[in-house]
């Protein structure tokens, strides 16, 4: 996850969105990253991220850097678009990816902006729904892997299941990343 600098937003309009997922899909490719989810809101953006390399440093590092490059050009800015560095937590198993690509796609009915999650034109639900075509970089096959069952439908019909069901959980991805570096610090 990704935040504004001091939590402003990062995109100005749609044409951002779209060069911050061109730069996205081109950091996955370059880094060898695949990306089973993400989801873009106003000042932050969530991604599930999978290197068997350790070199998700190096790919959000060209990814925030790109992206504010561009978007200091564009909008004749100087300085950060990103404040904190992005927070990376480590998903060890099934269940936590399972809350974790809930919980990207459900940001967008948590901040209000729509009552369905197929509805937010940012996000990769509607695509792993089969509602839209996904983007070239979206990794399609992790739903399955996630969500395993007979058919890509019945993987589908279980990941919405847990998109509606996640308030039920409690999951709250800042105590994840909380949890996540204290269990890091014991390490």
């Amino acid at each position: 996850m990704s935040r504004g600098n001091r939590k402003h937003r990062i995109y100005e309009d749609n044409r951002d969105r779209r060069a911050y997922l061109d730069i996205f899909g081109e950091a996955l490719e370059r880094y060898d990253v695949e990306c089973p989810g993400y989801c873009l809101m106003g000042n932050h953006c969530h991604s599930v991220a999978h290197t068997p390399r350790g070199n998700i440093s190096s790919f959000m590092k060209l990814v925030n850097g790109r992206f504010t490059q561009y978007m200091n050009r564009r909008h004749k800015w100087c300085g950060h678009v990103f404040g904190e560095r992005f927070k990376a937590i480590v998903i060890d198993d099934t269940g936590y990816l399972r809350a974790a690509l809930a919980y990207i796609a459900r940001n967008p009915i948590e901040a209000g902006l729509v009552a369905d999650p197929e509805r937010w034109e940012w996000s990769s639900y509607a695509a792993m729904m089969g509602l839209r075509k996904p983007a070239p970089f979206l990794a399609t096959a992790w739903l399955q892997r996630a969500f395993p069952a007979e058919t890509v439908e019945e993987s589908r019909n279980m990941f919405r299941d847990e998109v509606l069901r996640l308030p039920e959980l409690d999951f709250d991805i800042n105590e994840a990343v909380l949890a996540d570096k204290q269990t890091s610090a014991r390490v």
